[in-house]
């Protein structure tokens, strides 16, 4: 079963739970390569913010429709998909502290960063996939109804990727429900920002993880403590 069918199945699952959600306008996403990905760094978010377009979750009790919502999640394959973040006006990765970070993280990689198209050179994707359109993260019910969709299409998507390393900017307790799905050895540190470090069991070639707090509205310790680990694991 492929992503598009898998977040199909997610969102009449949704359906059948639209009248008790507080937040029924709802995104939906799907992970994806940059342009100039070549295997290097996939980070990872909570759930998607504002992405493409709403639609009610009532909507998802038609089969049909719920396939066409999936559908119009994929990215069109002409240029690179990373720079829809830019076009679309509701993203800007140089004022987002979740983009800021990755960028750092790299340069301390020692990737050319100068231009606007170093964001090709990472893969993107979303524990969850589906969120409220109003910009906020997907409550304890919502994320409840789809995790096990988001399961299989967060382990699909880490099979397509074939990520050397794994940046989750989500804090632990977002990653932990995913933690067994996904084959995730992690060890938890006593850092204050960065949470975990660990691998990816049984992936296709070894994958170095990466676990931090969500970086917003963080203090300037947040990076450097992040960039030490980088340093001594990555680099």
């Amino acid at each position: 079963m492929g992503r598009v069918e898998m977040l199909a199945n997610a969102i009449q699952a949704i359906g059948s739970e639209a009248d008790r959600l507080r937040n029924p306008e709802l995104t939906a996403f799907l992970g994806f390569p940059g342009a100039k990905y070549s295997g290097e760094l996939l980070v990872v978010g909570r759930a998607p913010n504002q992405w493409l377009d709403s639609w009610q979750a009532s909507e998802g009790t038609n089969p049909a429709r719920a396939t066409e919502i999936a559908q119009n999640t994929v990215v069109d394959g002409s240029g690179c998909p990373m720079q829809l973040m830019y076009a679309s006006g509701r993203y800007n990765p140089n004022r987002s502290a979740f983009w800021r970070s990755a960028r750092h993280v790299l340069q301390h990689l020692s990737f050319s960063t100068e231009h606007d198209d170093w964001v090709s050179m990472l893969a993107w994707t979303n524990l969850y996939k589906i969120a409220p359109a109003i910009g906020v993260n997907p409550s304890i019910r919502l994320r409840s109804v789809q995790q096990e969709f988001c399961n299989n299409i967060l382990r699909t998507e880490l099979n397509e990727f074939v990520p050397r390393r794994i940046l989750f900017m989500t804090g632990l307790d977002w990653v932990q429900p995913f933690q067994a799905a996904l084959g995730l050895q992690l060890e938890e540190t006593a850092t204050d920002h960065v949470k975990a470090t660990g691998r990816v069991e049984g992936a296709q070639q070894p994958v170095s993880v990466i676990v931090t707090t969500h970086p917003d509205r963080k203090p300037s310790g947040w990076l450097a403590e992040l960039l030490a680990v980088v340093e001594r694991k990555w680099a």
